[in-house]
């Protein structure tokens, strides 16, 4: 069960999808407020999407989730809530605890930073798109969106862009924008307590496969690194070429590694 990053859709997984369903049933999930999925009472944030995907695994059974960044936090919350829902966790470029490679805390205070500097660029565009200056779609937003969180953004196929930007179907940019916010919001909250964050870690149980690309400006290389050395029976494989999105990036090189991952998973269990 495959779940995308915010901003995103089912169609994210398009490149991927069919070699994973070599491996068994695979369903592709539009994340509460976006695709096809309409928000609920519920919020598009964490909590409301794992208990969506509770609902789901109650009804098709136990199963592998695969999550990309926000997504990889919403398996995460599964995995530690209800450890016998999922049966593994493949975390592409997930959301991860806010702790650098030495092991230190990121302060919370440079997050913010961060995250206020991307909202200022954000809101230029906003200022200029209504003044007339800048002209952009909806839909050239979504697409720069996926693009931007690439390392390099031609390795993004169009044909992709194409399908994640037609998933969002008839949907002003305001109303995605509140479903972003929701989201964006709620991430927010659980990365800046990386201790409590580091906590939902250390219930999961099932295997993981953590994959993360060392251009990631998004979630950074460390934090994957953290994470992989606090639960040493995780696996860890860099992707030394490629930014937030690998499974997009570089789908071939992606499907080697899971491919592999499941093969040995198949041989423990």
């Amino acid at each position: 069960m495959c779940l995308h990053a915010v901003g995103g859709s089912h169609t994210h997984w398009n490149e991927v999808a069919p070699e994973l369903a070599t491996h068994g049933r695979t369903l592709a999930v539009d994340l509460v407020g976006f695709g096809q999925t309409p928000a609920s009472a519920s919020g598009a944030g964490l909590d409301g999407n794992q208990a969506m995907i509770s609902r789901l695994l109650q009804e098709n059974g136990r199963a592998i989730l695969v999550g990309s960044s926000f997504g990889g936090a919403v398996a995460l919350l599964q995995a530690a809530r209800e450890p016998g829902s999922v049966a593994g966790l493949i975390l592409s470029g997930s959301l991860l605890p806010a702790i650098d490679s030495a092991g230190r805390s990121v302060r919370a205070s440079l997050i913010r930073r961060r995250l206020r500097q991307r909202i200022e660029s954000a809101n230029r565009a906003v200022r200029a798109i209504a003044d007339g200056s800048l002209r952009l779609r909806r839909d050239s937003i979504l697409a720069h969106a996926i693009r931007s969180n690439a390392a390099d953004p031609s390795s993004i196929d169009a044909a992709g862009i194409a399908a994640s930007v037609a998933a969002a179907g008839r949907r002003g940019i305001g109303p995605t924008m509140r479903v972003v916010a929701q989201a964006g919001g709620s991430s927010f909250s659980l990365w800046t307590h990386p201790e409590r964050f580091a906590r939902v870690l250390d219930r999961v149980t099932c295997p993981v496969l953590v994959i993360h690309g060392a251009h990631d400006r998004t979630i950074p290389i460390g934090h994957a690194v953290a994470a992989a050395r606090a639960h040493p029976d995780w696996r860890l494989h860099v992707f030394d070429h490629v930014g937030h999105l690998p499974h997009m990036e570089d789908p071939k090189g992606w499907i080697s590694v899971v491919d592999e991952w499941l093969r040995t998973l198949g041989a423990t269990t």
